[in-house]
């Protein structure tokens, strides 16, 4: 479930993914998450398949100076390359649009972020990401500096 007010994402195990949450690498791994980028500032982790409105997804969790800046959601599938087809993919990016579509209607900008679904051109394969947005404040402003 994805928090149309705050962005939140709730995990059928009851784990929250909330925007910009610190990296606590010790939680991810107990919890069996895997490091899959380690580059200074870029810190990524690969937690699944896990249960996400009863279906299972394996999750990648993107962090940038230890603030959780993107959430990728993949259906938890075993299938390969001998099975893509340009119609398998595009049936998979149809699926991922029904899924955002009913999680959040026809909005995917909010002003915590975007949501959308994302076609890898290397590997074929589709996944719904919510990216963070990050609002800089200057001194002296109010208002949030950019915007999703």
């Amino acid at each position: 479930m994805i928090d149309k007010d705050t962005g939140t994402i709730t995990l059928d195990n009851g784990t929250r993914l909330v925007r910009h949450m610190p990296l606590d690498p010790r939680a991810l791994e107990a919890n069996g998450g895997t490091r899959v980028i380690d580059n200074g500032r870029y810190q990524t982790y690969r937690i699944g398949p896990v249960g996400w409105r009863e279906t299972l997804f394996c999750v990648l969790l993107s962090f940038v100076d230890a603030r959780l800046e993107s959430v990728s959601f993949a259906y938890a599938k075993s299938t390969g390359w001998q099975e893509y087809s340009k119609a398998t993919q595009e049936a998979e990016i149809r699926r991922y649009d029904s899924l955002v579509a009913e999680l959040l209607g026809d909005d995917s900008c909010f002003h915590w972020g975007v949501v959308a679904t994302v076609v890898d051109a290397k590997s074929g394969s589709a996944s719904v990401v919510v990216r963070y947005a990050d609002f800089p404040r200057k001194e002296g402003v109010s208002a949030p500096v950019g915007g999703p």
